[in-house]
């Protein structure tokens, strides 16, 4: 949702100050390692934002609003590098289809620039976006997943490790 509008605008405005200010961010957000953005995000919000993170799941059955709020943060944190993933992706595939033929015919024959961008360059552009991000689908899955299991885990071994030194 971010991802592909934020390559397009910097591709269409290359070497621009807002070009250098969106790689800039989709570099952070390759960067950065998820696990540390979430830290940060949940000791910083908690001390300055007021955030509150979820201690118990809600059901989307019971509480719709409820279950969204929950789950909205961590889906920014997993996203933000994903959408970092797909700009880059959706940059350089503008900057390369911008240069082709049929950009310059079409900007030749008088077509204005938003034109050629949104009809010709956007549906070249889609099919190559979509395959990224099935594949990323794929990864934050699998990755969501181990991280939901490996936190279940750790937090098992904390709890069990606190009654063992309780009982003896």
């Amino acid at each position: 949702v971010i991802g592909i509008p934020m390559g397009v605008i910097s591709a269409v405005r290359q070497d621009s100050k807002l070009d250098y200010g969106i790689r800039m961010g989709s570099l952070l957000g390759l960067s950065i390692p998820q696990i540390w953005l979430g830290l940060i995000v949940i000791v910083y919000g908690t001390l300055y934002l007021g955030y509150k993170p979820p201690r118990n799941y809600i059901p989307l059955t019971d509480d719709p609003i409820g279950n969204i709020k929950m789950l909205l943060v961590p889906a920014l944190i997993l996203g933000f590098a994903l959408s970092a993933s797909i700009m880059r992706m959706t940059r350089s595939t503008v900057l390369e289809a911008l240069h082709e033929d049929y950009a310059r015919t079409a900007k030749a024959k008088g077509l204005a620039h938003r034109v050629v961008i949104v009809r010709h360059l956007w549906l070249l552009d889609r099919d190559e976006a979509a395959a990224t991000v099935n594949a990323i689908n794929a990864a934050v899955g699998t990755g969501a997943v181990v991280c939901s299991a490996s936190d279940d885990i750790v937090g098992e071994i904390g709890t069990q490790s606190t009654v063992d030194t309780d009982e003896g």
